[in-house]
């Protein structure tokens, strides 16, 4: 593991979140492209084992015995590209640990989003021995630990959080389901170099927008500072392609959905208009904004409009 350099970077709950105002926006470019190499840097990195092994001692500093060859990987996957969320699974002895990784805002469903999740763990791991669980009345699976890996900017998030606790009001009658939540780890383990990588990416494509330039000026830093260094020397080249491939493919899933949701509108409107739809509405608005006593972006969000359907709505108006 790479040691850190004695200058780094301050702690993740001491650094202004201010910048990244624009990571509140699932569809800016900017989010996409940190939410790509985030994805490829999970999925590429904690495939390896000795990965896996250093995470485990992140995770459960208490098990200081398991190395690699006591690991079994479950899954590595992506659950959902849209809402940034990652997933890892791996046996260890009788117990399958299950990692879910939040990248972008608190999600009070985590725990729901848990539970689900670790019933498909349990699925596969029967699968994996030739049993289906479910039906199998012998059968003991493994007994779950569960973690959250926080990667968002918000502050002040739960160390643990239960699904009672989060829709149940914490009685012990409602079903209890915990996991540990890591927005921070300790001096050079495997979630504090996770966290310092995720944080520089999004530093530096705060700075140089969705860009070639950002993530390899982050990557250099990351190697300078001591986050996973040996592992970005030798993969820096595949995890950057990688990254563009996924944000190219998001991107052009984003853009075709705001191209469906326009040309919706447009067919709405057009049905809608001449029939008096929000017409009144729309005739005060206008006469506000013409008078200058609103601006267009205030009176397209009173009419629940972007300022173009505004436009496009006022135009009519101003023909009838």
């Amino acid at each position: 593991m790479a040691k850190r350099s004695g200058n780094n970077d301050e702690s993740n709950e001491n650094q202004d979140d201010s910048k990244f105002v624009f990571l509140d926006d699932p569809n800016d470019e900017r989010t996409i492209l940190n939410r790509s190499f985030q994805d490829a840097l999970f999925g590429d990195r904690f495939q390896e084992l000795d990965a896996v092994a250093e995470l485990n001692r992140a995770l459960r500093p208490y098990d200081t015995k398991t190395t690699k060859k006591d690991i079994s990987l479950v899954t590595v996957k992506n659950i959902l590209t849209v809402q940034g969320y990652n997933d890892l699974g791996y046996l260890v002895g009788d117990e399958v640990i299950c990692l879910v990784e939040a990248q972008s805002r608190w999600d009070r469903q985590m725990p729901m989003r848990l539970f689900d999740y670790l019933h498909e763990e349990m699925t596969i791991v029967g699968a994996k021995r030739d049993i289906v669980w479910t039906k199998d009345q012998s059968y003991i699976p493994p007994e779950p630990d569960l973690h959250v890996l926080y990667s968002g900017s918000r502050k002040n998030v739960p160390d643990f959080i239960t699904m009672n606790d989060a829709y149940w009001g914490g009685r012990r009658r409602s079903l209890w389901l915990g996991a540990q939540v890591h927005s921070k780890g300790r001096p050079g383990d495997m979630v504090d170099q996770y966290l310092g990588v995720t944080r520089m990416v999004k530093e530096q494509v705060a700075l140089y927008g969705p860009t070639t330039k950002a993530l390899d000026i982050a990557i250099n830093l990351c190697i300078e500072r001591g986050y996973m260094s040996d592992y970005m020397k030798a993969r820096r080249a595949e995890l950057v392609r990688s990254a563009h491939s996924l944000f190219d493919n998001e991107r052009q899933r984003v853009l075709e959905l705001k191209r469906e949701k326009a040309e919706s509108f447009d067919e709405g409107f057009d049905k809608g208009f001449d029939k008096g739809v929000g017409k009144g509405k729309l005739e005060a608005l206008f006469e506000l904004v013409q008078d200058g006593e609103l601006t267009i972006t205030k009176a397209a969000k009173r009419a629940q409009m972007t300022v173009p359907q505004f436009k496009k709505a006022t135009a009519a108006l101003a023909l009838a």
